[in-house]
């Protein structure tokens, strides 16, 4: 688990409008608000989840043919490769959603990439609603070590299952990155606080409509809404916080992990 420590870091959640399948203005929006937030002090920016390709994977009628035109493969896409280097230029951490080609598959991924240039890591995006019928949902919760402090991330819905923040920070994670596409407001303010809150560590919330910068005490300390600035910075403490995963129980719960168990519907 995470080592509670005092360390601040600026980050930046990027709100970047939803433009399907034209890559290049989405990239070019990255480039100019990805200079704003490093001349802002920033080492640490996250794009919307598939923030590249505008989050197409639920077009009606996508074919593969399709989705593989604007997927990026990450052994030398040219997109992904200017991700990279936008990262060495201003010298700042990108965690940046994408839509991944990897051989025959998709993957709804997130890359973190270094401000060296170089790819940290990748996370596939874990949990759906089976509305992503093109992608391949990945099976692990990684942390990644950086110069700034261990870095998790979980893609839109897999904030909701309570077990993906809290896996993530017992594999230690100092701070949770959630970009998403998906639903926003009210509901989702109260769940990305309670993941923070239940944690004891620090959320950046990215969506293409909304930014939610949320401390280790699930506070709403940065927020973008409609009409603001679209680069939304804060000074966030990271490391595990005192929260309610101090007082775990962890041998009565032995029940979540029996996939044989389940809950009846009342719908």
């Amino acid at each position: 688990m995470g080592t509670q420590f005092n360390r601040t870091i600026r980050v930046a959640g990027l709100v970047i409008p939803k433009r399907p399948f034209d890559r290049e203005a989405n990239m070019l929006d990255l480039e100019q608000l990805a200079q704003q937030a490093a001349l802002a002090g920033a080492q640490l920016l996250v794009t919307p989840e598939g923030f590249l390709e505008g989050y197409v994977v639920q077009t009606p009628g996508l074919t593969r043919e399709r989705y593989a035109e604007v997927a990026e493969d990450l052994s030398g896409g040219s997109y992904y490769e200017r991700i990279c280097v936008l990262a060495a230029e201003y010298k700042v951490h990108i965690a940046a959603g994408l839509a991944e080609r990897s051989g025959n598959r998709f993957y709804n991924t997130c890359v973190l990439i270094g401000p060296d240039g170089s790819l940290i890591g990748k996370y596939r995006k874990t949990h759906t609603l089976n509305d992503e019928p093109l992608n391949t949902k990945g099976s692990s919760f990684p942390v990644f070590e950086t110069s700034l402090g261990r870095v998790g991330i979980m893609i839109c819905y897999d904030r909701q299952p309570p077990e993906v923040a809290r896996l993530l920070t017992l594999h230690g994670a100092d701070i949770i990155l959630n970009p998403a596409a998906g639903s926003y407001g009210e509901t989702n303010t109260m769940i990305v606080r309670t993941r923070a809150y239940e944690n004891g560590v620090p959320i950046v919330f990215a969506h293409f409509a909304e930014c939610l910068i949320v401390d280790r005490k699930g506070s709403l300390i940065a927020r973008y809404q409609e009409g603001g600035e679209r680069v939304v910075i804060a000074d966030l403490s990271i490391g595990r916080g005192k929260s309610t995963i101090d007082h775990r129980r962890a041998e009565l719960y032995a029940d979540l992990c029996n996939s044989e168990l389940t809950i009846p519907s009342t719908e």
